[in-house]
């Protein structure tokens, strides 16, 4: 900050990306997102929004018994513990779209994590 200088830039750019939850609906949180950045911008600016996606997660459902009871059982002898799982959603929007795809079938999502593991970059 000491060797900042006070510019003004003709313009700026920015790729914003945001993960909502899995029971938001992806087009109001889309058209919340552009209203709140093109609505009464600071100092005038003029703000365009473009190429703006949206997509729809996945509310996790309960598992089925047949599905838990043979999830325990392997982790049991596979692994020598009980089975531990974390019911959550999903706000990545592939998971939602195989949601809407095939409606009855049942998805486990695994993942490799501990403490102060990050589930979305490198460790």
């Amino acid at each position: 900050m000491a060797k900042a200088g006070n510019v003004m830039l003709p313009f700026a750019e920015c790729k914003i990306s945001i993960r909502i939850p899995p029971t938001k609906n992806g087009e109001d949180a889309k058209a919340f997102l552009v209203k709140t950045l093109t609505e009464n911008p600071p100092y005038n600016a003029k703000v365009t929004v473009s190429n703006v996606l949206a997509g729809h997660g996945l509310n996790t459902p309960v598992f089925l018994e047949p599905l838990e009871t043979a999830l325990k059982e392997a982790s049991e002898v596979y692994f020598g513990n009980k089975l531990l799982t974390v019911a959550e959603g999903a706000s990545i929007p592939f998971m939602g779209f195989l949601r809407e795809k095939w409606p009855k079938a049942q998805f486990i999502v695994t993942g490799v994590l501990g403490p102060e593991s990050n589930a979305h970059g490198p460790n």
